[in-house]
């Protein structure tokens, strides 16, 4: 990237995509606009002439249909332009358009976050149950309990939490996200 660009880590839960879209454009109208992102959280900044635009966050999924239906529609219905990135797992476009007029693709966006958050709630799950049992079963299968080595039960157990730590995380986002669909349809009359 030049030198001339302005660097900001901006870090966002996936369910505060919208909070993040209202940063970017703040700043496109305090004369500072994206022009890239790296990793996620890594935004570059140019200095500009202060506008009036709308960002739309999209998350990229091998199964995600609806959010390619999505990408299409803003880039060729709404004169979006994405903006570059890199090691991102989601697609940025910005366009000129009034944030009413892209209210069906923030509202499929996110109905399908909240199937993203169902898929990672069952993963992490399924993983803390399976290390729940295999712990289990080594604790049952060992007849001296003297044997069990204090650096194997620390590593399960550490993993164990991390799975745990996983599954509340993703429970709350998609409780989250749930209330924030809520409101849309509330808003949106449906």
């Amino acid at each position: 990237m030049k030198e001339s660009n302005t660097k900001k880590f901006i870090y966002f839960p996936l369910w505060k995509i919208d909070e993040l879209e209202k940063t970017l454009e703040e700043m496109e109208k305090q004369g500072y606009r994206t022009v890239y992102v790296k990793n996620s959280y890594w935004f570059y900044f140019k200095k500009s002439s202060p506008k009036e635009v709308s960002y739309f966050l999209s998350y990229i999924s091998p199964r995600g249909q609806n959010m390619m239906s999505c990408d299409y529609a803003i880039s060729s219905n709404h004169k979006g332009h994405p903006v570059n990135n890199k090691s991102s797992y989601y697609k940025l476009f910005r366009t000129t358009e009034l944030k009413s007029e892209l209210a069906l693709l923030y509202g499929i966006r996110d109905d399908f976050i909240k199937h993203v958050f169902l898929q990672k709630i069952f993963i992490s799950l399924f993983m803390l149950l399976l290390l729940s049992l295999v712990t289990f079963a080594g604790i049952m299968t060992t007849k001296n309990f003297t044997t069990l080595n204090i650096v194997e039960i620390a590593f399960v157990l550490l993993c164990i939490t991390f799975c745990l730590f996983f599954s509340v995380y993703y429970i709350y986002g998609y409780l989250k996200q749930c209330k924030k669909i809520k409101q849309w349809k509330g808003n949106h009359g449906k």
